[in-house]
């Protein structure tokens, strides 16, 4: 990686936003998932967001992230789908982050259940599932 290379990805935060709760036995997964990543991607580079509670919030993030000299954030809501609140709670957030911090940029991605390789996933463990319950086992 050259010298301009680093220094862009030095620039640049991927959030994953998740939905959110009290529990913390519902935080488990995405906490491993965020560790996982910031092993392999580095501290600074990746951190976990929530769209309700608990903290932090996508503003929280951002003051961090702006704090922190990032200059870009990648928002990855980590839902199967968008509805409701989400599917509108999400933007309303990031016009709020833009008007806060107006030279920080701020891309939002397609929930990851969206992800081909997500719902390819799903349709084999519900196949495997489904063969389980009959007592065939599918083929791969």
């Amino acid at each position: 990686m050259d010298a301009d290379s680093s220094k862009s990805a030095q620039t640049k935060r991927l959030i994953l936003l998740a939905q959110g709760s009290e529990d913390p036995r519902w935080q488990k997964p995405y906490i491993h998932l965020l560790l996982r990543l910031k092993n392999e991607l580095g501290e600074d580079r990746v951190c976990l967001a929530f769209l309700n509670q608990p903290e932090p919030s996508l503003m929280t993030s951002a003051r961090e992230a702006v704090a922190d000299g990032i200059e870009h954030l990648t928002i990855l809501p980590v839902f199967l789908a968008l509805g409701g609140a989400a599917e509108q709670g999400i933007p309303l957030q990031v016009v709020e982050i833009k008007e806060r911090f107006p030279d920080l940029g701020v891309v939002i991605l397609p929930p990851i259940g969206e992800h081909p390789d997500v719902t390819e996933t799903i349709y084999r463990i519900a196949k495997a599932s489904c063969a389980l319950s009959t007592g065939h086992l599918p083929s791969r």
